[in-house]
């Protein structure tokens, strides 16, 4: 076995590294993105998007920092609001529970673009059996079924598949900026907490705004779609599982909806991109393999050898976390340990100095130095030669595609889109335009141009924190009612087309989030008092001056969190 470490930057006394500050040429000056902003917002009001019905009852999938927000904000403008969330309980990616999902394909089918779109398409018609049903045959019973092993193995792979919580995360943006402004942390709230006080932040945080009776639990979305009668028709799943988890009883149901907000997050399909020799790897040591969405707990890794494949935020945390009782850890990233990117410079201060940092992978086999024949052994080769081949476990921290199953046939794939020939609603056109990463034709990453009674909340195409989330809430929930105005589709289609961010996409730091909450506040105000003066709407603000003090005393708190985390790992391994 040949073994290199490279560290890129030398540690300083406290064991982790400081990054290079906050680069101030990625951003556009403020005054120039409110400029951009009140321009399209009055062209709005010389060309406005004329819904063709009122907007009454209004559904909302998924009850994480997103769902709850835009339940609440649509709740204060008076609609008639149903969430459904298909966990037991709010929180989203907060929530933390077991067992983990077992069915994902390592790696993940990619043989041309797209082609990952048409095969669930062809596996939701297989689940079906009839079309809009999604339900296997073992469990379409009018009495509560037994929960077999493969019943479970639907309810955490296809009904309620596990968030990407693990046992021992902590967040790492400081609480006074995680939460909504509209319900503060509690002042002595330490700035870095477990999950389970974030996941208690939004039960109370439902409690205090009376969401509670408007969540329908345990229920996933299996279908939804625009019929001519206006309304949204969405099939929908509950399943229910009685005192002692025996039996489940699952009810399929039809309802329909004014307006639709999905708001599933980001974080739901995990993907492994294809690497060389990978497949024949994973045929022969399936055992071996996982995504980071598949750990739970560090004593998974109890005297292992660990390679972890990936260079972000989950990748430095599975490394650091597993590192106090495993064996050995190694971490394979691309690229210089330096990015100038102050968000994963500065995640990766966190890696211990017992992690051994690895280059990229070249392939998973051996390979022979002089015929170059490579041979599937269970060997891993790095792009500089050097090799490990006695790693018991690899997690690959790489990722996520969205997916949007429930769109079904209605989606078209496609990597990009300039000239936003797709945009424009047409006959038989497809609903969303969407590749993995996000969907397309959508306007400031909210509205569905081809029909803006589709909101999504809770996935811009930037890093944000969650309080963005309350501005998306409140522009979807303005706009439904009328207190504020898109543009005509022709020209959402075209501002989306020469939208420039207001910075680049991975800066998460003070001046970032209240650049990125000018794409909004300026046009709900302006409406506001254009449209509805007389409802003295109150007034949205940008994240507040007095917050630049907390993300900057928050490096050096989170650093001190990290390097307390781990002395208490460790500890706990010795007992």
């Amino acid at each position: 076995m040949t073994i290199t470490k490279e560290t890129s930057t030398p540690s300083n006394e406290s064991g982790l590294h400081t990054p290079k500050g906050i680069p101030k040429s990625d951003a556009k000056p403020m005054d120039q993105v409110i400029e951009e902003t009140l321009s399209e917002a009055l062209e709005a009001l010389d060309d406005p998007y004329q819904f063709e019905h009122p907007i009454s009852r209004v559904a909302v999938i998924g009850a994480g920092p997103a769902g709850v927000a835009a339940a609440k904000a649509l709740l204060e403008q008076g609609f008639d609001i149903q969430v459904f969330e298909r966990h037991k309980k709010v929180g989203g990616n907060w929530l933390f529970n077991e067992p983990t999902q077992d069915m994902v394909l390592i790696p993940t089918p990619t043989e041309k673009d797209g082609d990952w779109l048409q095969r669930d398409n062809d596996a939701m018609a297989a689940a079906s059996g009839d079309k809009g049903c999604h339900l296997p045959s073992f469990i379409r019973s009018s009495t509560p079924v037994k929960c077999t092993d493969d019943v479970n193995h639907w309810l955490r792979n296809h009904h309620q598949p596990p968030s990407a919580c693990y046992m021992d995360l902590n967040n790492n943006t400081a609480s006074p900026v995680l939460g909504s402004y509209d319900f503060p942390w509690p002042k002595d709230t330490p700035y870095f907490i477990h999950h389970s006080k974030i996941q208690r932040y939004y039960e109370d945080y439902v409690d205090h705004f009376g969401l509670r009776k408007y969540i329908q639990f345990n229920t996933s979305l299996d279908a939804v779609e625009k019929h001519d009668d206006g309304k949204w028709h969405l099939t929908l799943t509950q399943a229910i599982k009685d005192a002692d988890g025996e039996h489940v009883s699952v009810t399929q149901s039809q309802s329909t909806f004014d307006a639709v907000v999905i708001a599933t997050g980001q974080y739901q399909d995990p993907i492994v991109p294809s690497m060389n020799g990978l497949q024949e790897f994973a045929a022969r040591f399936p055992k071996k393999l996982m995504h980071s969405k598949q750990f739970t707990r560090t004593d998974q890794f109890k005297n292992k050898n660990v390679l972890v494949v990936g260079g972000r935020v989950s990748a430095v945390d599975v490394s650091r976390l597993i590192s106090v009782g495993a064996n050995q850890v190694y971490l394979s990233y691309r690229g210089p340990f330096t990015t100038n990117i102050f968000l994963t410079d500065l995640v990766r201060t966190a890696i211990p100095d017992n992690v051994i940092h690895k280059p990229g992978v070249e392939g998973f086999w051996s390979k022979d130095a002089d015929s170059g024949k490579t041979s599937v052994d269970g060997t891993i080769t790095f792009t500089d030669g050097s090799t490990l081949d006695d790693i018991d476990v690899i997690v690959f921290a790489t990722g996520y595609k969205s997916k949007h199953s429930y769109f079904g046939t209605s989606r078209l794939w496609i990597s990009e889109d300039k000239e936003g020939a797709h945009f424009i609603p047409k006959e038989n056109a497809p609903l969303v335009v969407m590749n993995d990463k996000k969907v397309h034709n959508t306007y400031k990453d909210i509205f569905l141009i081809s029909d803006p009674t589709l909101a999504f909340a809770g996935a811009p195409r930037h890093i944000t924190t969650t309080p963005f989330f309350d501005y998306q809430a409140q522009t979807i929930g303005r706009v439904w009612s009328q207190h504020a105005c898109l543009p005509s589709q022709t020209k959402m289609t075209t501002f989306s087309l020469k939208h420039t961010p207001p910075c680049a996409v991975y800066r998460m730091d003070y001046e970032a989030e209240r650049l990125k909450s000018q794409i909004l506040v300026p046009w709900l105000n302006f409406h506001a008092k254009k449209l509805v003066p007389d409802l003295h709407l109150h007034t949205l603000e940008i994240p507040s001056e007095s917050l630049e003090s907390v993300w900057i005393e928050s490096v050096d708190i989170w650093k001190e969190s990290i390097r307390r985390q781990q002395k208490e790992l460790a500890l706990a391994q010795q007992e």
